[in-house]
């Protein structure tokens, strides 16, 4: 029977502690306190989007808003008391008192008995979808505008593509609209807390490179492709900045792999996206101080005492603690060898690990030890398997392109893929930044005055930075990704759903779900060709 799942809410019960900062006013970079005015007189709707304008990898994993939502903007959302904390805070940071919105922050807390006309009651509109509407100079198009209070809920319109969606770079991936003329604003507000997608998102991305490079060296010298999913290790929990970092990038691994010590991925999942159980498994395992411990002499009694305390099953040993060959030769093929061959006919099998030396060189080695003293026997495609009681696992400098060397190497010198298992830490859940997929957030439309007007960006020193102009949508025509600008999109194909309106959220994904979304597909890109152009433009 598997494990109860977490509480999971739409309205944002499911939280886990916010930690130095519990304040959703405290959110934002402190200069875009001072936005609400500095858009133009007149400004009542602000529209932005968000996309990933290149980087390192060609598609990106979209996942992690649902966490972000939840967490942070469903339900009531602000508070009295946090407009006073942050006007206290805030009126300290800027040294002046005319800067932060109370009036604006009061006005979304606020709740009516009813509601009652803005201002003058109208909104003028004398353009409609970007063209003049065609009586605007005898006759303004109104649209009635009201007082809406909100009590505490944000009042913004969210639209994405569905969590676990494989999409293309340069494509847009959200957009958030104000749905209330008296505080457009609230739009770019959010900018900060929105954009910090762009981690979980990376990761699953980063993940999903490492498994195309995994399902494509298994396809080519295994029988089947059941391990894939257990091939890379999450190893990265103490790699990474904060246990908030640890849940959402391992949470992200989780999408595409079922291996991970970083168990805070699962706690995460279990309360903002439904699974039950946990996502990632691991098995009993030494680290080199439960090893050194022995002492030099007392390695082997090291080995030999890990296998006793866990007879059953699994069991995993590093192994590089002193000399890694002398550790092969002498004890995993002699002093123990009895060991390994009971644990074989009981069902379980040991992972030995060296967590040392170049990769390449070192899980090859590796493997022809092992098999010189336990024997192979070649799968259907030819390629050399050690029994099934023996594994080896690699867990030190594992990214991509290294995981590329090694499976070359071993499928050069006869080897199947399955014999090997890796490990992976920050190269997975940290070396990886904003920029790693160029994501960007950037208001595409606004209406002033009555008058809808497209917004862009255009830099002259830094062309690629150029923004998409108007509404937006994704559609997907033939198996080819398109962002339509200048609300131009054909509603029935738009890949953009609604999530999240006024404080409640509007879709709620389960984890199972967005696995689906992101497996490996036909339709994948050429994993080789495109570390063959890595290669190429890192000058190799």
């Amino acid at each position: 029977m598997g494990l109860p799942s977490g509480p999971s809410s739409s309205q944002g019960d499911a939280t886990m502690a916010t930690g130095p900062v519990d304040n959703v006013i405290l959110l934002a970079d402190c200069y875009k306190t001072s936005h609400h005015k500095a858009y133009p007189p007149g400004t009542s709707s602000l529209y932005a989007y968000f996309e990933s304008r290149g980087g390192r990898f060609p598609y990106t994993v979209f996942f992690g808003l649902q966490y972000i939502l939840k967490r942070w903007l469903c339900g009531p959302a602000i508070t009295k008391e946090m407009v006073l904390e942050a006007k206290e805070v805030l009126g300290t940071v800027f040294k002046r008192d005319d800067v932060f919105n109370e009036d604006g922050w009061n006005y979304i807390v606020e709740v009516g008995n009813g509601r009652r006309a803005f201002k003058s009651g109208m909104c003028v509109v004398r353009r409609v979808n970007g063209k003049e509407h065609e009586n605007a100079q005898n006759i303004c198009f109104r649209i009635p505008c009201f007082r809406q209070r909100h009590g505490g809920r944000i009042p913004v319109r969210i639209r994405a593509v569905p969590e676990g969606s494989v999409v293309p770079v340069r494509n847009v991936l959200f957009t958030v609209e104000s749905t209330d003329p008296a505080v457009p604003w609230v739009t770019n507000f959010f900018e900060t807390l929105l954009v910090q997608v762009w981690y979980p998102m990376t990761v699953a991305t980063v993940s999903r490179i490492h498994k195309q490079v995994i399902h494509h060296y298994m396809s080519l010298t295994h029988d089947t492709l059941e391990t894939v999913e257990f091939s890379l290790h999450d190893a990265g929990y103490r790699g990474v900045s904060s246990v908030e970092s640890a849940a959402l990038g391992g949470a992200a691994h989780m999408i595409n792999f079922k291996a991970s010590d970083t168990v805070a991925g699962s706690s995460m999942l279990r309360k903002f996206y439904h699974l039950q159980g946990v996502a990632g498994f691991s098995t009993p395992s030494s680290e080199h101080s439960t090893v050194t411990t022995w002492g030099r002499e007392g390695e082997a009694q090291a080995h030999r005492h890990m296998l006793e305390v866990y007879e059953e099953g699994d069991a995993g040993c590093v192994c590089d603690s002193y000399d890694i060959w002398k550790c092969f030769d002498d004890v995993w093929c002699n002093d123990l060898r009895d060991l390994v061959l009971q644990r074989g006919e009981r069902g379980g099998c040991i992972y030995l690990r060296p967590d040392s030396g170049d990769p390449v060189e070192v899980v090859l080695r590796c493997l022809e030890i092992l098999g010189q003293s336990y024997g192979t026997q070649n799968n259907s495609k030819g390629y050399k398997m050690l029994p099934p009681y023996l594994r080896v696992i690699h867990a030190d400098g594992i990214d991509y392109r290294s995981l590329r060397d090694v499976l070359e190497c071993l499928k050069n010198n006869g080897w199947s893929t399955a014999n090997a298992f890796f490990g992976a830490g920050g190269a997975l859940l940290q070396r990886v930044n904003r920029d790693t997929q160029k994501c960007a957030y950037k208001v595409s439309h606004a209406v002033v005055n009555g008058e809808e007007k497209e917004v862009y960006k255009e830099p002259i020193t830094g062309t690629w930075k150029k923004s998409k102009r108007g509404r937006l949508s994704l559609q997907c025509d033939e198996g080819v990704y398109r962002t339509l600008e200048h609300g131009q999109g054909d509603v029935d194909k738009d890949l953009l759903v609604p999530v999240f309106e006024n404080g409640e959220l509007l879709k709620d994904y389960s984890f199972d779900e967005i696995c689906q979304r992101a497996d490996i597909s036909p339709q994948d890109i050429d994993i080789m060709e495109f570390l063959d152009g890595e290669k190429f433009l890192d000058g190799e």
